[in-house]
């Protein structure tokens, strides 16, 4: 039975206990997080070294699983290769029966989460008792883990007390977190002792050495491997590294990723012995190393973080954002994996694509493109209603031209009552959502027709093509305007690109094939006509990361890179030392406006946004306040549709929140046109770009100055 994904997801909002175990637990891991990082000396060296060992040894796989097996049955051990779950369990089921096995202890694994390892065996009469505190809580409570290292972070402590009373008779469990833990390694020490079987997982197995390591913070997984006479370890494929060295990057990035730690508290490093079963699973792990589209899913190390950042996930948690398994971004490509297309389409429109999780990643997964093929994947499995929508929403350059064509009596068809419920009923739109109005005449029209005295170029030492994106053209020209002056104030040579769609709203629909064509236009329109030492300049942050990031997944290596490398953000443009020097040479110094800077999701992904707050607080005639959130919740159409109504109204009225008790009375900026429609819409300010704000203090100071 298909999923009612916009009721789970208002259910999720309205459960107050757990919005407060989301905010507390991926809110100080963040905080946590971004500490542990700050000390790691070369962090980006280290992301781009992780990443590369792991694409080596998944390309050469095969290789590494037979060096491990014959490493660890050198030394005594077993090593199985299993297809599937059945496999694993019959391999399992073998061992209890030649053993005598009637007690099991077992700690956090979410590959035997994958196949439901614990309750099959238990449903052979063997008892499975989940060793790590998280899992035993959910294994009490028969939910399943909302989190790839927090099982249980869903839970309140309220909750969880609950659960205690349950489990240990207690009237009143205590209030302390720590004095939990302590009663749960009470009653959970004997088990250790009597049980004849321990499965664990592993974190990661070296190809060289055969040695298995596993990092936690309870001390239970030793307990499970050494005490039990067999132990049986459950690996995912993708979990073998070709070298023990390799070990080193990824300990100093799995536990600051995973829970802000720059070492967990216990870093177990298992040599082969006899006793130990060692099971490599595949269970649809092959189909996802011969795709090349979801390939780099299997770098995950299963830390977490893009989860923690997620702003999707933070708001209705791995339960309504996640699959039978596994939740989150991440979480689409390996469900698509191990359960299937038809599971992973139930939940991957919760990415927004903000790109949040790849700026945290430690393996540098794109996660975002990894739900735009799944995206693009299931929309064979959808109504005709549905692709048609898409096919509408994704081509916004096309009916956008139309709609500028009409103004303004298009745009009072398509915001009378019943136009606007028409088109919402038709598209699948919230009917609540105020649709952006056409502008006519097109910011290309009016830059074209400009006065001469305006299109002058004084003492121009740069040159920039001004990336005409369909957002400014069609729906804000006065953005675009304000960016063209901005610019040849400060001697810029602008020239309008010749440019067509960057692509967005296609891949947003999942319509791969029209954004590749897109593209591809593009880098035959754009490279030739670049001059030397020139730059393509874009005003619509998502624009800027679609040329700058998707365009490597579109087209061939060397014009992605090739665009890559000279399209800047024009508020990144502006922050260039010779260009911001100018700025602030022609800016007033008295009288500072106020203003609250909310940055754009993609600009914080792609590295810029430092450079823009700096340049903002920087200049004078500006007094900055910034405020800080995953996402304003718009995110282009996902705003718009029905089923994510109530999540994008969630997350925007955060950002309003902070706007307002921060602001302090200053004017709302914002790169994004989605933001500023969100800031619009749910709190009624008028933001503005922040290129218009320097717009108009330049006009004041050259007016000051006659």
């Amino acid at each position: 039975m298909p999923r009612d994904l916009a009721r789970e997801i208002e259910d999720a909002l309205q459960n107050g206990n757990l919005q407060q175990a989301l905010a507390g637990f991926t809110g100080a891991v963040g905080f946590l997080r971004a500490q542990a990082i700050a000390d790691l000396p070369d962090y980006e060296g280290l992301r781009g070294r992780a990443r590369r060992i792991k694409a080596e040894a998944i390309e050469n796989l095969d290789a590494l699983l037979e060096q491990l097996k014959e490493s660890v049955e050198a030394r005594g051990g077993r090593v199985v290769f299993a297809r599937d779950g059945e496999e694993a369990l019959r391999y399992v089921r073998d061992l209890i029966r030649a053993h005598g096995v009637r007690r099991i202890v077992k700690s956090k694994s979410m590959t035997a989460e994958e196949i439901g390892l614990a309750e099959r065996l238990e449903a052979l009469g063997v008892s499975v008792l989940e060793t790590d505190l998280g899992e035993r809580i959910v294994q009490l409570a028969r939910e399943r883990p909302s989190h790839l290292i927090g099982p249980a972070l869903h839970k309140t402590l309220d909750e969880v007390r609950g659960v205690f009373r349950e489990w240990l008779g207690l009237e009143d469990p205590p209030r302390e977190p720590a004095e939990l833990a302590r009663l749960a390694r009470q009653a959970l020490r004997d088990a250790f002792f009597e049980a004849e079987m321990g499965i664990t997982g592993a974190n990661f197995a070296v190809a060289e050495t055969g040695h298995l390591m596993l990092v936690e913070n309870e001390g239970n997984i030793r307990l499970t491997a050494r005490l039990p006479k067999v132990h049986v370890a459950l690996m995912g494929v993708e979990k073998v590294l070709p070298a023990l060295e390799d070990l080193t990057v990824f300990l100093k990035l799995l536990p600051r990723s995973g829970t802000g730690q720059k070492l967990t508290s216990y870093v177990s490093l298992f040599a082969p012995r006899p006793g130990l079963h060692l099971i490599v699973l595949d269970n649809g792990r092959s189909r996802l190393r011969a795709d090349p589209e979801l390939r780099e899913a299997l770098y995950c190390i299963r830390c977490g973080a893009c989860l923690d950042s997620c702003p999707s996930y933070q708001a209705v948690g791995g339960h309504v954002f996640g699959g039978r398994v596994y939740m989150g971004g991440i979480g689409t490509a390996w469900t698509a994996g191990v359960d299937g297309l038809e599971e992973a389409a139930e939940f991957h429109g919760l990415c927004t694509s903000c790109g949040r999780c790849t700026e945290v990643c430690p393996v540098k997964i794109d996660i975002p493109w990894l739900n735009t093929a799944i995206r693009s994947r299931a929309r064979q499995l959808e109504s005709p209603r549905h692709r048609r929508a898409a096919r509408v929403l994704g081509e916004i350059d096309r009916w956008a031209r139309w709609g500028s064509l009409l103004a303004p009596l298009g745009n009072r068809a398509l915001h009378s009552g019943p136009g606007r419920r028409l088109v919402a009923r038709a598209l699948g739109l919230d009917p609540e959502r105020t649709l952006p109005k056409f502008a006519r005449p097109t910011f290309r029209a009016q830059a074209r027709t400009r006065p001469r005295s305006q299109r002058q170029r004084l003492g121009a030492v740069d040159g920039v093509k001004l990336f005409v994106d369909c957002f400014t053209n069609h729906f804000e020209p006065g953005v675009g305007l304000a960016a063209l002056r901005v610019l040849e104030r400060l001697g810029v040579r602008v020239e309008l690109a010749r440019n067509v769609c960057c692509g967005r709203a296609a891949l947003s629909q999942g319509l791969l094939e029209r954004a590749r064509a897109l593209a591809n236009e593009n880098a035959r329109r754009l490279l030739p006509e670049l001059r030397e030492g020139e730059t393509i300049v874009g005003i619509e942050p998502s624009c800027v990361a679609a040329l700058r990031s998707e365009y490597r997944h579109l087209l061939p290596p060397k014009e992605a890179e090739g665009l890559r490398e000279r399209v800047r953000d024009v508020m990144e443009f502006l922050a260039e030392p010779e260009i911001s020097r100018r700025l602030s040479e022609l800016l007033p110094s008295e009288e500072p406006k106020k203003v609250v800077y909310h940055g754009h999701c993609q600009q914080k992904a792609l590295g810029s946004h430092g450079a823009i707050v700096a340049l903002l607080r920087d200049l004078p005639g500006l007094e900055v306040q910034t405020v800080e959130v995953a996402c304003c919740g718009m995110a282009g159409s996902f705003g718009y549709k029905r089923e994510f109504a109530a999540l994008s109204r969630h997350l925007g009225r955060r950002l309003v929140g902070l706007v307002e008790a921060q602001g302090q009375g200053g004017e709302p900026v914002a790169c994004g046109f989605s933001c500023r429609s969100q800031l619009r819409d749910l709190g009624g300010l008028r933001a503005r770009h922040p290129v218009q704000i320097l717009d108009e203090l330049l006009a004041q100071s050259q007016e000051g100055s006659l």
